[in-house]
């Protein structure tokens, strides 16, 4: 955060990722524990918003705003790979 203008839940972060790399924004799936990670992700454009919740964060608070909510973050590889099969 401390590399951008604007931190959290500003889409900085997101900018300054989409520019290291060469990807666009809506090629990025964000994870994150918290409204901010998620707001953020919202305002940066990206293709999706995945909430975890072995940090800060709750169902409840993070149900609006995320495309799905992961028990923890150990089960995004497994999420990932079924999202791949499912468009392929």
């Amino acid at each position: 955060y401390d590399a951008v203008a604007n931190p959290k839940p500003a889409p900085d972060t997101i900018q300054a990722f989409c520019d290291l790399t060469g990807l666009k924004p809506a090629q990025i799936a964000m994870v994150g524990d918290n409204r901010h990670d998620l707001e953020m992700a919202r305002a940066g454009g990206c293709g999706l918003a995945v909430g975890v919740l072995s940090g800060t964060g709750t169902r409840e608070s993070l149900a609006a705003i995320a495309d799905v909510i992961l028990d923890s973050v150990v089960d995004l590889p497994d999420f990932l790979s079924a999202r791949v099969k499912e468009t392929v």
